[in-house]
């Protein structure tokens, strides 16, 4: 028995982003039918004004070709990023699915296909979801056209909402780097902490460098979280900040004299409580419980600190402890004004000097 391959024509074409908009490093790819593209093309000017670069993938079902060229290639020779596949109809389900099989992906959509899913129905339907997925076999309201701005609306306050908080905007620099310089500045945390670990092991004891080895897994996870915004990644940031915490007030009660197995042991169980509640929460209430539990402990450390300031006669050391402090405030300074205050840059047209990744 003979078998024939049928290629039906697929046309694609681009359009990039307005010019004067944000650009947006993500692009989409929207993959429909004749039945479909006006829907499509809406979609795309409405991309276009939001700053993605978008393509459209026309799959004509009553027309065959002999050409080799399908959408994989199509899209390889615009040279995108992996971009986000948007499938509207069961034929390009099955088209968007062919596709990742092959190919990365950043995420796929897959709108308006057959009433279920199943291995004969998409014998394609196999590969590895390492990027988000949204299958829906009818489109809601807000997909439709009389209801396009909504989305409008919604994005635009999410994206300046998440601007002010950051007060960076991502990925200007860099596809891969969404925060290009509170990435750049995590490095030094690297950099500094293997210097203290090298520098120091020598004159202070491996129990005192332990602090600077932490230091440098908090750098890994801070650049991994700025990079990426992913809420994995932040937690690799916030809680070897609590561990780091954690160690050094253990660190700093040894000093003063508190010391035996009930010390180590109480502050191991506050560690792992911390590292629960700030792992495993979401949203203000993961933002409370990591602030809190780092803050608790930080506080601590700061007392005994200050007590150890106050003892000593060594105007080295009083020197150093004011320039700490003098440091301290500077940075607890620029993050609160970038917090609060990033607004103005954009309201009165001025240098934004990245303050939050000094």
């Amino acid at each position: 028995m003979l078998y024939r391959t049928i290629r039906r024509i697929i046309t694609v074409s681009r359009a990039e982003a307005t010019q004067g908009t944000r650009k947006r490093p993500m692009p989409v790819v929207l993959v429909g039918t004749k039945i479909t593209s006006t829907l499509t093309q809406q979609w795309q000017n409405r991309l276009s004004e939001l700053g993605f670069d978008s393509a459209i993938a026309q799959l004509d079902t009553n027309k065959e070709t002999n050409e080799q060229g399908n959408v994989n290639t199509k899209i390889n020779e615009m040279g995108m990023f992996p971009p986000v596949l948007i499938g509207h109809g069961e034929a390009a389900w099955r088209l968007c699915q062919k596709y990742v099989a092959n190919e990365p992906l950043s995420g796929l959509v897959l709108i308006n296909g057959p009433s279920s899913i199943d291995a004969q129905t998409l014998p394609s339907f196999e590969f590895e979801p390492y990027f988000p997925i949204l299958a829906v076999t009818q489109a809601p309201n807000f997909l439709i056209e009389d209801e396009i701005d909504i989305i409008n609306d919604n994005n635009t306050n999410n994206q300046e909402e998440e601007m002010n908080q950051a007060c960076e905007e991502n990925y200007t620099h860099s596809y891969y780097v969404a925060e290009f310089w509170n990435t750049i500045s995590s490095l030094a945390m690297v950099i500094l902490g293997l210097l203290g670990v090298i520098l120091h092991h020598g004159s202070i004891g491996w129990r005192l460098t332990g602090s600077y080895f932490l230091i440098v897994v908090v750098g890994i996870g801070s650049v991994l979280f700025h990079a990426t915004l992913q809420f994995e990644h932040q937690m690799w940031d916030e809680v070897p900040m609590v561990w780091t915490a954690c160690y050094l007030f253990y660190v700093l009660l040894n000093e003063h004299g508190y010391r035996g197995p009930l010390y180590a042991i109480g502050i191991t169980i506050y560690c792992a409580l911390a590292t629960y509640v700030t792992s495993q929460s979401t949203g203000k209430i993961q933002f409370i419980m990591f602030q809190s539990s780092f803050g608790c402990v930080m506080w601590s450390c700061l007392w005994f600190v200050w007590k150890m300031y106050r003892a000593t006669k060594s105007q080295e050391i009083i020197r150093l402890f004011h320039r700490g402090a003098q440091f301290l405030a500077l940075a607890l300074g620029v993050w609160l004004f970038d917090k609060n205050l990033c607004f103005v840059y954009e309201k009165f047209n001025l240098f934004n000097p990245q303050l939050h990744a000094w």
